[in-house]
């Protein structure tokens, strides 16, 4: 997987096509002109997904009287309910019985209802409840979110992969490394999902144009400023078969999950720990002193995943 397949200078100009075709700005107004609401009504529900709705209402509250009184007798309210209300929840989620916002907030209602005093001292109030959506885990996600947004909003993940891929070569093991190294970075400050999502396409990208050049056709042809033409599906599944094309999608997987060990809002499970570890062991882990320990985890653990897929 070493072979120098691509000239130095067929690199860099595939990599200015790639450049100059993702306009931000364009992209931007695109998406906001996407986005852009008919009217205040939402669009009417359509047969087969009122029925939808209506089985998932009805099937999450079975569910959940059923598994509050399967479990055993001797429990305590407390266990009997949050298991139930787990089901419920779990059930609401998948089918979107009700809006996804609306069953985050069940908890606001279920627990101050049925909790008994007998359970606490004065009994589970909305504010005791309501207190645990202000935790600052969840500002945390909510900060991480807004910067993926904001990198997705102005195209800045396609502007870091392509400028590190511009800098790494045209060996295949080099290109392979650049896309670990442009995925783990965008990883460690996005969604390890969403990092995945957003380098897959350029990763397409750059197969389809090796086979291109590899097969002795002008790279320029395949990217046109402005060309709305898109890939076949036989044609992205007979390029991610080769070896090079196995690898880069194999590579951008594990960098993506790598990367994510970065930092605390590379990943949800991250900060659930920190949380855990504040609230349990009376260990509080920053952001310096996660990356501390974080970042050379993720960079030990890239360096091996390169070597095995190279």
């Amino acid at each position: 997987m070493g072979v120098i397949f691509v000239k130095d200078k067929s690199s860099s100009r595939v990599t200015a096509a790639h450049l100059k075709r993702y306009d931000p700005v364009r992209q931007a107004k695109t998406e906001t002109e996407a986005e852009a609401s008919d009217g205040l009504s939402a669009p009417p529900i359509e047969r087969g997904e009122w029925f939808r709705r209506i089985i998932g209402l009805v099937a999450g509250l079975i569910a959940a009287v059923l598994i509050y009184f399967i479990m055993p007798a001797d429990l305590e309210v407390w266990p009997k309910l949050t298991a139930a209300t787990a089901v419920l929840m779990a059930i609401w989620w998948m089918t979107e019985a009700i809006p996804i916002p609306a069953t985050a907030l069940l908890p606001l209602i279920i627990f101050p209802l049925l909790v008994p005093a007998s359970e606490s001292e004065e009994g589970v109030s909305v504010s005791d409840v309501g207190a645990n959506y202000g935790n600052d885990i969840i500002f945390l996600f909510m900060g991480g979110f807004l910067l993926a947004l904001t990198m997705q909003r102005w195209n800045l993940h396609r502007r870091i992969a392509l400028l590190v891929l511009r800098g790494m070569g045209s060996n295949t093991n080099a290109l392979i490394a650049g896309f670990m190294i442009a995925t783990g970075f965008l990883s460690m400050w996005v969604s390890n999902t969403a990092t995945a999502v957003m380098m897959l396409p350029i990763g397409i990208s750059v197969m389809l144009l090796v086979k291109k050049i590899t097969d002795g056709e002008d790279p320029g042809a395949v990217i046109e400023e402005g060309s709305e033409s898109s890939p076949s599906q036989e044609e992205v599944s007979e390029v991610s078969k080769t070896n090079f094309g196995t690898a880069l999608m194999l590579a951008i997987a594990y960098s993506a999950s790598i990367g994510s060990l970065g930092t605390i809002i590379g990943t949800p499970p991250n900060a659930l720990l920190a949380a855990h570890m504040a609230s349990t062991h009376d260990m509080n882990l920053g952001f310096g002193r996660w990356m501390v320990v974080g970042v050379p985890l993720s960079i030990v653990l890239m360096v091996g995943a390169w070597f095995i897929l190279t």
